[in-house]
């Protein structure tokens, strides 16, 4: 079965917006599954603003790949997106899941660095493209 994710590039200036819970070693964009009856874009709205405590406005789908790890099978679906707020943790959800999730920006360089999750080599290789 192939989960769907659906993930946010935030950018700011040359920025670009990510998370890392606590119990990771890594960073990654905001990010979450789809769930059932929800469209992509209603997913993303819900995650940034559970995630971030944040309306955002939906530029446009920039990529869709697919990605296994872990012998599970993930669809990710990447779009650009602009905060129409400023991003913070929140902190019903981080009490309510139990995790602490640090939010920084982050250069195209660091991207490609080893802190980064595995789902950024594509986005890294879209980016280099554009």
């Amino acid at each position: 079965m192939i989960e769907h994710i659906v993930a946010a590039l935030i950018t700011e200036g040359n920025q670009f917006l990510v998370v890392q819970e606590e119990k990771d070693s890594y960073f990654k964009l905001p990010e979450g599954g789809i769930k059932e009856g929800e469209t992509e874009i209603q997913a993303l709205k819900r995650e940034l603003l559970e995630e971030l405590t944040a309306r955002c406005e939906i530029i446009g789908k920039l990529l869709s790949y697919d990605l296994t790890s872990k012998n599970r099978m993930f669809k990710f679906h990447i779009y650009r997106v602009n905060l129409l707020d400023e991003p913070k943790q929140n902190p019903s959800a981080s009490e309510q899941n139990e995790r602490n999730l640090r939010i920084f920006y982050v250069g195209k360089e660091q991207l490609k660095s080893a802190d980064a999750a595995p789902s950024f080599k594509q986005i890294v290789d879209y980016l280099e493209r554009t």
